[in-house]
């Protein structure tokens, strides 16, 4: 009885925190977009192994409700787990993607010593820091940035193998442009948000409302990377790429 009185006087405070953000909500239509698509064009990516990838949005979209709900209800406020069960997901499909997609030996390899790098410093985190109630920031980093250099390897060979007008019809080229634009302006902001926004104690703090114009920043640049995700799902045509 406790708690359901606890819920129901606090739980609008909650969902606040989620409603009063339009560019949360904007973010959140977004990433059902793509996955739309990805169902509607199945029959065009099911032998391949960017099937993972349209896995992987449907994932995405339900770990933002559930995590959402998990703390709206009140069963708890750290939703650090959620994340970091989907970012260790997130590396793991993306680079088996970009893994099969590279023809050439030395990007082929410098994937899987950037995989290798990613796994040590996750297998550090867990036996240093509680994977249930901190964030993983430094896996993330490591795993986005290498993810960075990883997509540029996909660029380079599909413009070195493909003829300009046949760009456009590569679904690879709209996942590494939108995983481009994400990771290129959100890095430094996720490193300025989590050094900086974890220091402030006090929410009447004039940096609160700097943190959280660049954090709307951030949110603004996801919405693009998912149009991007979105079009290219249905621009595309069916991949070469085999299934994993």
């Amino acid at each position: 009885m406790l708690l359901l009185i606890i819920f129901l006087s606090d739980w609008g405070k909650r969902l606040a925190v989620f409603t009063g953000n339009p560019i949360s909500i904007l973010l959140l239509i977004c990433e059902v977009i793509p996955l739309i698509l990805g169902i509607i064009f199945w029959e065009k990516y099911k032998k391949t192994a960017l099937i993972w990838f349209i896995f992987f949005l449907g994932y995405n979209f339900l770990n933002e409700i559930l995590s959402g709900a998990y703390y709206v209800i009140g069963v708890g406020k750290n939703t650090s787990i959620f994340f970091n069960i989907r970012d260790v997901l997130y590396v793991l499909m993306y680079y088996l993607i970009y893994f099969n997609f590279l023809r050439k030996k030395g990007f082929r390899l410098c994937v899987i010593i950037f995989f290798l790098v990613w796994t040590i410093s996750l297998v550090y985190f867990g036996f240093t820091s509680n994977f249930i109630e901190k964030y993983m920031f430094v896996p993330k980093m490591i795993g986005d940035f290498c993810l960075l250099v990883i997509i540029l390897f996909s660029l380079i060979e599909v413009v070195e193998s493909s003829k300009i007008s046949k760009i456009a019809d590569n679904l690879m080229v709209y996942l590494g442009l939108g995983l481009l634009i994400s990771l290129v302006v959100k890095l430094p902001i996720s490193i300025v948000t989590f050094v900086g926004w974890l220091k402030v104690t006090d929410t009447a703090d004039p940096s609160v409302a700097f943190f959280q114009l660049i954090r709307n920043v951030g949110f603004g640049v996801s919405c693009i990377m998912y149009l991007i995700f979105a079009y290219g799902l249905y621009r595309a045509k069916r991949p070469e790429i085999t299934a994993i």
